[in-house]
């Protein structure tokens, strides 16, 4: 797991996993349902990407877990 966030409403996990061409790149709520879902070609990709999803949702007072 790369990051997981939370507040009031529910929670935020995201995580990375090694595909045959590339790397996948999952943000799912506290229901399980993928927020977003995305494919990149690099690990430095998926961990730039990461942290600019991650940043508003800091902004927006959600908290570190």
């Amino acid at each position: 797991m790369l990051w997981r966030l939370r507040n009031a409403s529910g929670n935020r996990r995201c995580f990375a996993a090694v595909w045959p061409r590339g790397f996948w790149l999952g943000v799912e709520c506290a229901g399980g349902g993928l927020v977003l879902s995305e494919t990149l070609s690099t690990i430095d990709a998926v961990i730039a990407r990461a942290a600019e999803v991650k940043a508003p949702l800091l902004i927006e007072g959600w908290l570190e877990e």
